[in-house]
């Protein structure tokens, strides 16, 4: 049986979101943020990274955590699996 996610046409933009958190993530362990500095960094608007972020909750592929005036946001097991997935895919098609 395969351990492959299986992603459905919805899941593309969350992907997508995935990505730019574990770029934005770089060699930490945890992104300590607010939606305003996502907001600025990404140019997404605010309401769209609120959604964005408790999609990824929900399908645990990140936690978040609050702290005063911040988010802590922390990639998950799941979620660098789900990044390492599509990572394997684009390499397998080069």
């Amino acid at each position: 049986m395969s351990d492959e996610i299986k992603f459905t046409y919805g899941d593309y933009a969350d992907l997508f979101f995935l990505i730019e958190l574990y770029n934005l993530q770089g060699n930490k362990e945890e992104i300590i943020t607010t939606e305003l500095k996502l907001n600025d960094m990404l140019g997404i608007p605010q309401q769209t990274i609120s959604r964005r972020l408790l999609r990824l909750e929900k399908k645990e592929w990140i936690t978040k955590k609050f702290g005063h005036n911040i988010q802590i946001i922390t990639i998950t097991p799941m979620g660098y699996k789900v990044i390492k997935q599509v990572y394997d895919k684009i390499n397998r098609k080069s």
